[in-house]
């Protein structure tokens, strides 16, 4: 089953060390390259369509497309996909230094 052997290589998988280049800096986009990411998570656990995609355990089209992506920038070292931000990532930076303070109090 596709989906099975995937979440075996995910659950193998170390996860990188946080950043210490600023976020956003082209230093940082350079280490996420060929990384999975929390905010793109949500494109690799997407169900198929189709049921009996479901039932077969295969990848959604869109966790295929994100791991291909993934691949590309790992192959190149580069970013292949640029997203420069909305009002609500707008919004998450101005408020992530009382989030982070907040969540070291705690």
């Amino acid at each position: 089953m596709e989906f099975d052997r995937f979440l075996e290589y995910l659950q193998n998988t170390a996860l990188p060390a946080p950043s210490q280049h600023e976020q956003g800096s082209k230093e940082w986009f350079e280490e996420r390259a060929g990384n999975f990411t929390s905010s793109q998570f949500y494109r690799l656990v997407a169900l198929p369509r189709a049921k009996k995609d479901r039932d077969a355990g295969l990848l959604s089209a869109g966790a295929k497309t994100y791991v291909i992506e993934c691949l590309v920038d790992l192959l190149t070292g580069e970013r292949t996909v640029y997203f420069d931000g909305n009002e609500d990532t707008e919004r998450g930076k101005k408020l992530e230094p009382i989030a982070d303070d907040a969540y070291r109090i705690y």
